[in-house]
């Protein structure tokens, strides 16, 4: 028996291919439109599904096409890089994120290291992701809708991937009795009938739970004490 590789080396007639060439290719017998995506299409080689590619890149595909694996592995690879980044996209739809979110939403959809790679260049590169800008971001609407101190705002911050030297510089211009003060003046109407003990109690211990320490916690009481003083304190100009 003579074999592939003998056949391979001697010369053949024009238009022929040899067995081994011949099993390799395959020949693309049907191009589908998906019906609940029409922005993709279904690639069937040899009369069996294979794989989906974007309509755009389906463009230069046709039936009778033959493909060689190499030609197969490039459309299959391509439309990784596509739904990794498609799938990013989306993730970044609903809000701003940081790198490490991306990378943990796109590791628990389970594409590789590598494809996670090459989309967190393509979103940095498109400026669609600054853990710098987002960090600054998270703060102040942070700040604005949920107050917390300073460790309790780094502590978040690290859990969602952000540099230490971005959080150290961020938080250095923020000020802890200011936080303090905001998170109290959110339940005076709440604690406003309070005795000047309990409403101490319950101020200190409210701001503890959320991070303060101790001076902190006594001078935003302090503040929030003379407030409610202020608010209930008849006007000058009231009748009697």
């Amino acid at each position: 028996m003579v074999s592939n590789n003998h056949l391979d080396s001697v010369p053949q007639p024009s238009g022929w291919k040899s067995r081994k060439n011949n099993i390799l290719l395959q020949t693309i017998t049907s191009l589908e439109i998906q019906k609940g995506n029409p922005g993709r299409v279904n690639v069937f080689l040899n009369d069996r599904y294979a794989f989906a590619v974007r309509l755009i890149d389906a463009g230069v595909l046709k039936k009778g096409q033959t493909l060689s694996p190499k030609e197969i592995r490039r459309l299959k690879e391509a439309d990784d890089r596509y739904k990794t980044y498609r799938t990013a996209m989306n993730y970044l739809a609903y809000r701003a994120r940081s790198q490490t979110e991306i990378e943990r939403h796109l590791k628990r959809k389970g594409f590789t290291s590598e494809l996670i790679n090459q989309t967190i260049e393509r979103l940095r590169s498109q400026k669609y992701l600054n853990d710098q800008e987002f960090a600054r971001a998270w703060l102040k609407s942070r700040t604005r809708r949920k107050p917390a101190s300073k460790s309790a705002l780094q502590f978040e911050l690290k859990q969602k991937g952000i540099d230490e030297k971005i959080i150290k510089d961020l938080l250095m211009d923020i000020d802890s009795n200011e936080l303090a003060r905001t998170c109290v003046e959110t339940k005076l109407r709440l604690w406003g009938d309070l005795d000047r003990e309990d409403f101490k109690k319950k101020t200190i211990n409210y701001l503890k739970r959320r991070g303060f320490n101790y001076e902190v916690c006594l001078n935003a009481y302090r503040h929030a004490w003379s407030m409610l003083n202020n608010r209930n304190r008849p006007s000058p100009y009231d009748g009697g």
